[in-house]
C-alpha cells in the first residue's frame, strides 16, 4: 500500500506524461477526445446515480463507461479519472466507481491507493499546474465564491475540484 503522498504524486506523474503528450492544450481541457486518441471507447450511459463510471478491457479494447445522468463536470472528472485507471493499473474485469455508495473502511479513510492515483490523475490532467499558474497569476482568493466558480467553469470542473487542486498545488 503506497502512502497517499506517494500515490498522489504517482497520478500526478503519469496525468504529465499524458499532457506531454498534447502540449497545445487549451481548457477546458477535451478529456473525451483525449481518452479516445488514447486508444479508448467512451461511452456515456443512463446509471444509478450513485454510479459515477466504470472502466474494463473487453476484446483487447480499453473502454471508459461514464454516467449521462451526472453534471457534465462530473462526467469529465469521471472520464479522466476511468482513463487514469487504464493509464496506471493493470485492469482485469470491470472496474467500477461508486460515488456516494462507495464507503467501505478504506474508501471512507481515503488510503485506497488506486483511487487516489487515479484521482490525482484526473486532477491533474483537467487541471494542468501550468494552466492553473496562468489563469491565476497574481494568486485566486478561494473565499470569493464568484471568481472560483467562474474559473471552474473555464476549466470545466465543479469548484470544489478546481478550489482542491489549487491547494493541493499550494502544498507542494
Amino acid at each position: 500500500m503506497r502512502s497517499i503522498t506517494q500515490a498522489r504524486a504517482r497520478g500526478e506523474r503519469a496525468a504529465q506524461s499524458l499532457l506531454d503528450r498534447y502540449p497545445n492544450l487549451k481548457v477546458p481541457i477535451p478529456i473525451k477526445e483525449i481518452a479516445i486518441a488514447e486508444g479508448c471507447k467512451v461511452t456515456a450511459m443512463p446509471l444509478d446515480d450513485e454510479l459515477s463510471g466504470m472502466a474494463f478491457v473487453k476484446d483487447d479494447r480499453k473502454i471508459i463507461v461514464y454516467n449521462s445522468a451526472h453534471h457534465s463536470n462530473r462526467q469529465r472528472f469521471t472520464i479522466a479519472h476511468e482513463l487514469g485507471h487504464h493509464t496506471m493499473h493493470r485492469l482485469s474485469g470491470v472496474h467500477v466507481d461508486k460515488g456516494i455508495l462507495r464507503r467501505d473502511l478504506t474508501s471512507a479513510a481515503g488510503i485506497d491507493s488506486k483511487e487516489i492515483e487515479a484521482n490525482a490523475f484526473a486532477a491533474t490532467v483537467l487541471m494542468p499546474s501550468s494552466l492553473i499558474a496562468a489563469y491565476t497569476l497574481g494568486g485566486i482568493d478561494l473565499e470569493n465564491d464568484r471568481l472560483v466558480s467562474n474559473l471552474a467553469r473555464t476549466f470545466g470542473v465543479s469548484a470544489t475540484a478546481l478550489t482542491n487542486r489549487i491547494l493541493n498545488l499550494s502544498s507542494l
